[in-house]
């Protein structure tokens, strides 16, 4: 059970880089309004413009792992799909051991093997730990723009849906009486919300690259 060892927010003795960024991740309510253009400038400072998002989902259930990448401009929505399915609290717990190494290139790389991503969801009131392995590669550092991340992959692997029992104050696995079993919160972690969007990266994504490509292409042939 995975419950009792979410009391910890950041380990101490991880990367820094990572605590940083983790850190980042906002715990509090932002104005509907600023919504998308937070997460935009969130994801401009934070992420390279070659940055790419991997998210690997390997659920027992199924025979195959689901692998989705997002690409810069697609890694604003990522996240903020997560506050948009009524969400009111995410942090990932640091539980094993953190391992750093820096490139010849001069990227700098974290990976952790054991990791939590906590989710508190207001409808119904539940609490969502989902087990994952984290790889962030950071580019090097600069005066102007520091450390920002080029890489960000999540390997989920398995995930505990805990509910609020209104008598006792505590979250319990099971549903609390009288609430009607309804299909799980989440696909290993990911809110619906935040599975379309993976779904749909994988049209836009493409789209993305060809009309990139088109660009580069007009600008070579003006020249």
């Amino acid at each position: 059970m995975f419950h009792g060892e979410a009391l910890i927010h950041l380990a101490s003795g991880a990367s820094k880089l990572c605590n940083w960024f983790l850190s980042l991740i906002p715990q509090y309510q932002i104005c509907e309004k600023d919504f998308a253009q937070w997460w935009d400038a969130f994801s401009h400072e934070f992420f390279d413009d070659d940055a790419k998002l991997w998210i690997n989902i390997v659920d027992e259930h199924s025979p195959h792992s689901e692998k989705y990448v997002l690409g810069r401009q697609l890694i604003p929505r990522f996240f903020r799909s997560f506050f948009e399915s009524k969400i009111r609290e995410m942090y990932f717990v640091i539980r094993g051991q953190s391992r750093e190494s820096q490139a010849p290139s001069g990227m700098i790389h974290y990976e952790n093997q054991d990791m939590l991503q906590v989710t508190k969801h207001d409808i119904p009131n539940a609490e969502v730990q989902t087990k994952f392995k984290l790889f962030i590669e950071f580019t090097p550092y600069d005066e102007i723009l520091n450390h920002r991340i080029r890489t960000w992959s999540m390997e989920l692997e398995s995930c505990q849906e805990f509910f609020m029992n209104e008598i006792t104050k505590e979250y319990e696995i099971h549903h609390p009486d009288g609430m009607e079993k309804s299909l799980p919160l989440t696909r290993v972690g990911m809110p619906l919300q935040t599975m379309a969007c993976l779904s749909m990266s994988r049209i836009l994504e493409p789209m993305q690259m060809l009309m990139s490509q088109s660009k580069t292409s007009g600008a070579s042939s003006e020249l």
